[in-house]
């Protein structure tokens, strides 16, 4: 492709330089074909490629140990996803670490400069999807962290140029990358469960994690499918086994024929992690009206309902962040489980 930059007409094009800057605008002079042999060539890119599957064992030995996790935070990280699971006052660890970059850049909340990594949190990455992972860049202490990744080999999940740039500032930082073993389905490590989902698109082939609550903790676990839908888990949820939801692809499409109920109690949480304005629509109506149907209760189907389970990342308090969570421990604010260096990330609803 040939462009011009600066100008725009009736094949104007975006141009963006990186995820966190705006476009500029461009005008497409002329499309050509690629070679077959540049096409094979970037078909067969893949900085994973010469990384081999870590073992179970090495990947138990990344994962929290000490500390017990009494709860988790879903942050606002505009339209993407950042979830941290909390034990010890700290994130002892974090599945995603994404926020919002490109046409959603706009959405990441201003207010929010750098995360909670004093206790040296391993990251686990649901799939490849910048959403899920651009806030490295935002924060580039992360690098030096352990990352366990899903290898993701199916075609519509190529990993591309900006892929090999995040694996190797994590190898520049003498950070650590544990590639998923591919024929491990589900494997529980401590209050941890992660799942090797069974679709076959990017959003659907990653993976999922659940959280069980501590130990001689009444409760049930909390499921993060990330953007796969419940059809994609290898056990598809029943009904009244979970406590807490982070509903699939922040609230757009998904392999979800049905919606699990929540169990009959009354500490339970629907979460829609989102950023508003977004470039997707999400989340979309029909999906929290089906949720809503399956009594995880949302305002914006009923006002008011009779008990609202929904939270959203979307909605920010006076500081300008909307920061949720969900705690089987305490009935106080989660923000008091965070450390100092995030005393400006107070949790604005549990």
């Amino acid at each position: 492709m040939t462009i011009e930059t600066g100008r725009s007409g009736a094949r104007g094009a975006l141009v963006f330089n990186n995820l966190f800057e705006a476009p500029s605008s461009a005008q497409v002079l002329s499309i050509r074909t690629s070679s077959l042999a540049t096409r094979t060539s970037l078909n067969t890119l893949d900085p994973l490629r010469r990384i081999s599957d870590a073992t179970l064992n090495r990947i138990r030995q990344e994962l929290p140990r000490t500390n017990v996790i009494g709860a988790l935070t879903v942050f606002d990280v505009g339209q993407g996803e950042a979830i941290g699971l909390i034990g010890g006052g700290h994130v002892s660890c974090y599945f995603d670490f994404g926020g919002g970059v490109a046409s959603n850049r706009k959405t990441f909340p201003t207010r929010l400069k750098r995360f909670c990594l004093c206790n040296q949190p391993p990251i686990i990455l649901s799939h490849w999807d910048h959403d899920h992972w651009s806030s490295e860049g935002r924060d580039i202490r992360v690098h030096a962290r352990t990352w366990i990744v899903p290898r993701q080999s199916v075609k519509s999940s190529k990993r591309a140029p900006h892929h090999s740039a995040l694996i190797g500032s994590i190898r520049a930082s003498r950070g650590t990358i544990l590639v998923w073993p591919r024929k491990v389905a589900v494997k529980k490590f401590g209050q941890v469960v992660i799942q090797q989902c069974t679709g076959s698109s990017k959003n659907s082939s990653g993976l999922a994690l659940s959280l069980l609550p501590p130990k001689r903790v009444s409760g049930k676990p909390a499921l993060l499918p990330a953007d796969a839908g419940y059809g994609d888990l290898p056990r598809y949820p029943k009904s009244g086994d979970l406590d807490a939801i982070v509903c699939p692809h922040h609230g757009g499409r998904s392999n979800s024929p049905s919606v699990p109920h929540p169990p009959g109690r009354s500490y339970r949480r629907l979460f829609y992690t989102y950023g508003k304005g977004n470039s997707y629509g999400h989340p979309l109506t029909k999906t929290y009206q089906n949720h809503h149907t399956a009594k995880w209760t949302d305002k914006r189907v009923k006002r008011p309902p009779p008990d609202q389970l929904a939270r959203n990342t979307a909605d920010r308090n006076r500081l300008g962040l909307g920061h949720i969570g969900f705690d089987w421990t305490t009935s106080k604010s989660l923000a008091k489980m965070l450390c100092s260096v995030k005393r400006s990330l107070d949790v604005q609803q549990k």
